[in-house]
Parts: C-alpha cells; sequence; structure tokens
C-alpha cells in the first residue's frame, strides 16, 4: 500500500506538468514530490525523481542488478561449455 502523500492527486499532476520540474525536458527532478517513480511526461510508463535520494537510490540498484545479470550471463553455463582450459581441442573428423 503507498504511503500517505500531504498532496492531492490534482497537486501532484500539476506538479508534473509544470515544464520548471523537467531538466532538458527529459529529466523529473522536484523535491516536493514523495513518489518514488512518477509517470512519464509523454507515452506509458514511469521515470525516476532526481530529486529524490530513494529513486536515485532504486534506479542505481535496477541498473546494478541488470549489469550483474548480464556479466553473469556472459560467463555463464553456455560459456563454460566452449572452454577448453587452454588446452587445443581435438579435430573432429
Amino acid at each position: 500500500m503507498a504511503a500517505p502523500t500531504p498532496y492531492t492527486k490534482e497537486e501532484l499532476h500539476r506538479m508534473h506538468q509544470d515544464p520548471a520540474n523537467w531538466r532538458m525536458g527529459l529529466f523529473y527532478y522536484n523535491k516536493l514530490d514523495p513518489r518514488l517513480l512518477p509517470p512519464k511526461r509523454y507515452g506509458w510508463g514511469w521515470t525516476a525523481n532526481f530529486a529524490n535520494i530513494r529513486s536515485i537510490a532504486f534506479m542505481a540498484l535496477l541498473i546494478i542488478t541488470v549489469g550483474s545479470r548480464a556479466m553473469n550471463n556472459a560467463s555463464g553455463p553456455a560459456a563454460a561449455a566452449y572452454d577448453t582450459g587452454g588446452r587445443r581441442r581435438p579435430r573432429s573428423r
């Protein structure tokens, strides 16, 4: 369940639509907005509130998790099947 916020939905929507709260038109930066992931400016989905330290921590954790999974898959069991331990493979006839 979401934590109670001191702002109404209308106030949050007004803050979200204010161009002054968008850096370079892409990054949402609003210290008054308590939401971890507010909706994107255009389209569907969510973005990070870069003024909220919890949001930045969440995004960093997400990037680290995805990155470590990608690195693990690059050296996982499939790659190990082709590892010969420095020995030459016998030629197949």
